[in-house]
């Protein structure tokens, strides 16, 4: 059970993540190719996640092969699952509890340490 107190630093971390996301998640990269980028920030900063990899399905029968990150509050990082199963409001993007998306189901089939380094993270960025 979280207090209030644990509650309110969580809030403040992902408002964090998702500042220090904000100029990377619109970049022209496939799911895997974004992880990689959020992986590299979030371990740059040193804040705890897992990269995963598995199937992404939703209540319509699509089902993917999909990367994204999951915090230690078990809070996902996917800004992808739109581009494949479509832009609705039942389609999670961003930093958010899957709990809260009953209609799409995440399957990790296994956690993966990225390493990617400054020259991977350059060339998938472009730069900026």
């Amino acid at each position: 059970m979280y207090s209030f107190i644990d509650l309110l630093r969580e809030e403040i971390s992902v408002s964090k993540i998702e500042k220090m996301l904000s100029k990377y998640i619109e970049l022209p990269l496939e799911c895997d190719g974004l992880t990689r980028v959020i992986s590299y920030i979030l371990d740059k900063n040193n804040i705890k996640h897992k990269v995963c990899v598995g199937n992404l399905s939703d209540n319509k029968g699509n089902e993917i092969l999909h990367y994204w990150v999951e915090l230690p509050s078990k809070k996902i990082i996917d800004y992808r699952a739109q581009m494949w199963l479509g832009k609705k409001k039942n389609i999670p993007n961003g930093i958010f509890n899957p709990k809260d998306y009953k209609d799409v189901r995440y399957s990790c089939e296994k956690k993966i340490k990225l390493n990617v380094n400054d020259i991977i993270f350059s060339i998938l960025t472009g730069g900026i």
